[in-house]
């Protein structure tokens, strides 16, 4: 060795062991995890915004058309057979996800259709003869309720569902 040199003390020297970034690595390596799941949770909500979006305006504006229809014509245009029919598309969300809309015409007084029950308040007259009846009354009804229904997603988990009232 040379005169008044001396080896530096390892407890003097700066920096970082192997373990201390290690951990390092593994914190940050967490962080990042977190974030991107968030991203990722962040998108997907997104997304079925915008589905149920879609959804939502494909109803209320059938829902406006329905009730922008004469009564008469209603079952001709929406019922079984009718020019359009009980169900329809969703455009935009078909294809993306499976979507299938359906609309109910109310013809039976006493239907038992659960959601149509909790919907209109069923039975009830819709024909002003004071009796609930069984048989279709779509032909002499004052009222006509209607349930347009939506439901999308992979296995159809999301569904909307808006009454609508059509009158003579």
């Amino acid at each position: 060795m040379m005169a008044g040199r001396t080896m530096p003390d390892r407890a003097q020297e700066r920096g970082f062991t192997l373990l201390e970034v290690m951990v390092g690595l593994v914190v940050l390596a967490m962080a990042a995890t977190a974030v991107v799941q968030g991203v990722a949770i962040s998108s997907t909500a997104v997304r079925q915004g915008e589905d149920a979006t879609l959804a939502l305006e494909a109803v209320r504006s059938l829902r406006e058309r329905i009730e922008a229809t004469p009564m008469a014509d209603v079952v001709a245009t929406w019922g079984e057979g009718g020019t359009e029919g009980p169900t329809f598309t969703v455009e935009r969300l078909d294809g993306v996800v499976s979507a299938r809309g359906r609309v109910v015409l109310v013809r039976n007084e006493n239907d038992t259709d659960p959601a149509l029950r909790k919907a209109f308040g069923l039975p009830q007259d819709l024909d002003g003869d004071g009796l609930t009846e069984t048989a279709d009354i779509s032909g002499t009804a004052r009222i006509l309720p209607v349930l347009i229904e939506v439901t999308w997603g992979r296995g159809a988990n999301h569904r909307l569902a808006m009454p609508a009232i059509v009158t003579r």
